[in-house]
């Protein structure tokens, strides 16, 4: 049976995604680990535009969170949700990122943030 990521139409996603910036604090889930569901299952779709989206929502929220009074979670739910992804490196890369995000270090995560896309660029 799928899941509501499954059963979501590939338009509907993109449109989560992009909105998802502006909703970060919304919830107790770390918006970041949303954001990967919601690309990793663009990605098995093969939407061309997963990648980009996964980045400007990565920077988004990274941004908001440079804030000083920001409100967004820092418990991640899922510790091996890199795994959901056939890249490794880029698995390994999206856990360390999470890990800066959870202790609150936002320079290192914008750094591993660019490693990031310098992969998917590459993909």
């Amino acid at each position: 049976m799928p899941g509501p990521m499954e059963a979501a139409s590939s338009r509907d996603l993109k449109r989560e995604m992009r909105v998802s910036i502006r909703r970060a604090g919304d919830s107790t889930m770390l918006p970041e680990s949303n954001l990967w569901r919601m690309y990793v299952e663009l990605r098995s779709r093969g939407e061309m535009d997963a990648d980009d989206l996964f980045i400007r929502g990565l920077k988004g929220i990274l941004e908001r969170r440079g804030y000083i009074a920001s409100p967004i979670p820092v418990i991640d739910p899922d510790p091996n949700e890199h795994k959901l992804v056939d890249d490794p490196y880029l698995g390994e890369l999206f856990k360390a990122y999470k890990r800066c995000i959870c202790s609150q270090r936002t320079q290192p995560a914008g750094q591993l943030l660019r490693e990031i896309e310098t992969q998917l660029q590459g993909h």
